[in-house]
């Protein structure tokens, strides 16, 4: 009887570690469940997709009552766990159809999602448009939901020289790159008020096309020379050391990047007809391509090799999950990462710039409207977080905070080559 309850401990000790390893380690999960409040139904659809290439750890839900969807995603992981949904608050009048879902520990990662024209709208930017819905929001028995965090707070600004930062709205982990004419800010809630400033260059440098984000890596050539040069700084966005790759061969400034790959940087050098890998890590520059050994392409997943006569006409340009697009309605469409689990970005032309709307890949037909941009320039996706700039001024849109400004930069108004990156560490 001892070596049979032995036995059975141990065969239930290893599923459990089984079911452990599983979700942890597994593809996700798929699952179906109802939540009921008061006398409504919610049929409740959750995909939790996880460690799977070239996707993004997600949660994607549909929620359906009485024929109207509510379908959205985000990249709040719960810990694996499954129906993670545990409350729902629902509002309907003639004009709206509304729905709060709440989350484990009450937890609220996006405002309340109202149905209009066949599209979703987030309660923030309709606030005030109708009173019964203002009434039911403002009646919300919900201890985490608070409307006051889709505000843009730009008080008690910090001005550092031409920058000011707006502290209420830095973001821990989320490091920000912000070009000066001799090197690079960082800007991040580690530094000392702030933002920190990493010198490069002897001279001011109006314009630098060799530059690229990898990682948390900003890379970008060596300015200090004039037509040619052969070495690369490497700044780190999170610790602010600076670092040097050399290479004992001359490239012309008349090269562009062409992609990243794993960690490498790729470049062609139009002038010499080479093609260079700067790998970060190993801290290498190498060239990998000419007329006799070819191009590298990088496309689908995949290197290969092209004549070099290909890119006489044309740049040769890696592919690198994102496409734009555009059709009959909206000026630019973004899909960012092909998968399931990326999200197409839609613009539509209207008076005074463009209204921004959001898809999830899985359902391209409901689209949620998030801000109004006026330009199509400086667009940075990362993650479910959209920067971009307004005038002179950096601006982020995520679900969990809405439309925030981050800083401005008044040399925006006088050069519009100055750029600035972003990493996010998750």
């Amino acid at each position: 009887m001892k070596k049979l309850l032995k036995m059975l401990l141990i065969l239930f000790s290893i599923y459990l570690l089984i079911q452990i390893a599983f979700k942890f380690w597994g593809n996700g999960h798929e699952v179906s469940y109802q939540i009921k409040i008061d006398d409504k139904t919610f049929d409740i659809k959750e995909v939790y997709k996880s460690n799977t290439e070239d996707e993004i750890d997600s949660y994607y839900f549909n929620i359906s009552y009485n024929n109207n969807k509510f379908s959205f995603q985000t990249y709040e992981l719960f810990k694996n766990a499954e129906q993670v949904i545990k409350n729902i608050k629902y509002f309907e009048n003639d004009n709206y159809k509304c729905l709060l879902p709440v989350f484990s520990q009450d937890i609220i990662i996006m405002d309340i999602m109202c149905l209009k024209d066949g599209n979703i709208i987030y309660y923030h930017n309709i606030k005030g448009n109708d009173v019964e819905l203002d009434n039911f929001a403002n009646t919300l028995n919900i201890s985490k939901y608070d409307l006051e965090k889709w505000t843009n707070d730009k008080t008690n600004p910090n001005k550092q020289g031409v920058i000011t930062i707006y502290p209420k709205n830095v973001l821990d982990n989320h490091y920000i790159g912000i070009n000066n004419y001799k090197g690079i800010n960082i800007l991040n809630n580690n530094n000392k008020n702030l933002i920190s400033q990493i010198g490069l260059f002897s001279n001011d440098v109006y314009k630098r096309d060799l530059e690229v984000m990898i990682s948390h890596f900003y890379v970008v050539a060596d300015y200090n020379s004039n037509h040619e040069f052969n070495k690369f700084y490497i700044v780190d966005l999170i610790s602010n050391k600076k670092d040097v790759i050399s290479s004992n061969k001359n490239i012309s400034f008349d090269s562009y990047i062409q992609g990243v790959v794993k960690g490498s940087i790729y470049i062609y050098d139009e002038v010499n007809k080479k093609q260079y890998e700067v790998d970060i890590d190993a801290k290498t520059i190498l060239e990998v391509g000419n007329s006799s050994t070819k191009i590298l392409n990088y496309s689908n997943g995949s290197f290969d090799r092209v004549d070099i006569s290909e890119l006489s006409n044309k740049k040769l340009i890696f592919t690198n999950g994102e496409t734009t697009t555009s059709d009959s309605k909206y000026a630019r469409i973004d899909t960012i990462v092909q998968g399931e689990t990326g999200y197409k970005y839609y613009y539509e032309q209207v008076s005074g710039g463009y209204d921004v709307y959001r898809a999830p890949n899985r359902t391209p037909e409901l689209k949620t409207y998030l801000f109004k941009i006026k330009k199509l320039d400086n667009i940075k996706y990362v993650y479910d977080f959209v920067y971009f700039v307004d005038g002179d001024e950096v601006k982020y849109y995520n679900d969990s905070y809405g439309l925030k400004t981050l800083f401005k930069n008044e040399e925006f108004d006088f050069n519009e080559s100055l750029k600035y990156t972003v990493y996010i560490k998750r």
